[in-house]
């Protein structure tokens, strides 16, 4: 690769002081110079950069973070040529799964350098670009649950006693989901809506999901009393919700949520904002370097 690059990393992501040098090394020892490199704290500071870079004909950006801060780097570069190589240092890295990118940053480094570019789908919510998912309920309630230390020194398995409480304490609440598809109307406590393929790392959203096809994928989880609750935690866990007659399943353009009472959503497991929900997707917004397809 020969075209200008640059490398970002958002120093209060799980590994981000750690792989910093590293990511850099990694660049470099593919042949790469580094246009710039940024290790930073500050999410006005982090979308400065990369304006500042893109602006300047950088052409590939390397981004070191979780799904939260790959979405803050997607905001600035929707819609331009500019490519994005995800580096995976959050605990769900979710985009970076969907793109078969390793967690070692040294080897997810020589991938996307030696593999092939792509444009993917994004989607809005509320305005609020997301690469991910958008999603409410049993969701917003984990992210409450979290300890910001723990899941840095234990990584995904401190969602193991969020997601417990969580279970044990969620609330149901009024769902209205309207899509050119169909509409869903009734008690529920967990609605998800993503344009990538799977959510919260490895859990897929639907049988159909995919960041290609111009479409969101969404899925809501009716209200079954606590039994229900626990056995999509028991599918969740072994991925066979998909195949649940028990959830609402829909692939959309567009999707629109109220709730009653209102509820949290959290956009790319960051505590946005209040129901209700409009989301839409976004076609082939976003280019992004991926390992090449194994033969």
């Amino acid at each position: 690769m020969t075209a200008r690059t640059a490398l970002i990393v958002n120093a209060r992501s799980r590994r981000g002081a750690s792989v910093f040098k590293a990511a850099k090394v990694a660049i470099a020892d593919g042949g790469v110079e580094v246009h710039g490199a940024v290790l930073t704290r500050s999410p006005q500071s982090f979308q400065s950069h990369l304006q500042t870079w893109k602006d300047d004909g950088v052409e590939t950006v390397f981004v070191g973070g979780g799904d939260g801060t790959q979405a803050a780097a997607a905001e600035v570069l929707i819609g331009s040529a500019v490519r994005l190589g995800v580096l995976p240092l959050g605990t769900g890295n979710a985009l970076a799964r969907d793109l078969g990118i390793p967690d070692d940053i040294r080897k997810a480094v020589s991938l996307l350098l030696e593999g092939s570019e792509a444009q993917i789908d994004l989607g809005l919510a509320n305005g609020k670009v997301f690469v991910n998912v958008a999603t409410l309920g049993l969701t917003a309630s984990i992210v409450r649950h979290l300890n910001g230390q723990a899941k840095k020194r234990f990584g995904k398995l401190a969602y193991l006693p969020a997601a417990f409480r969580s279970v044990l304490t969620m609330r149901p609440f009024e769902a209205h989901v309207r899509t050119e598809v169909g509409e869903f109307h009734g008690p529920a406590v967990q609605m998800v809506v993503g344009c990538g393929v799977n959510h919260a790392g490895p859990f897929p959203i639907s049988r159909h999901a995919s960041q290609l096809s111009g479409k969101l994928s969404s899925y809501v989880v009716p209200y079954d009393g606590k039994a229900g609750l626990v056995r999509y935690a028991w599918d969740l866990l072994r991925r066979r919700h998909v195949a649940s007659h028990d959830i609402w399943f829909a692939e959309a353009a567009r999707i629109e949520v109220e709730t009653r009472p209102k509820r949290t959503v959290v956009i790319d497991g960051e505590l946005r904002h209040k129901s209700p929900l409009e989301a839409r997707v976004v076609p082939a917004a976003l280019w992004v370097l991926k390992p090449a397809a194994e033969s």
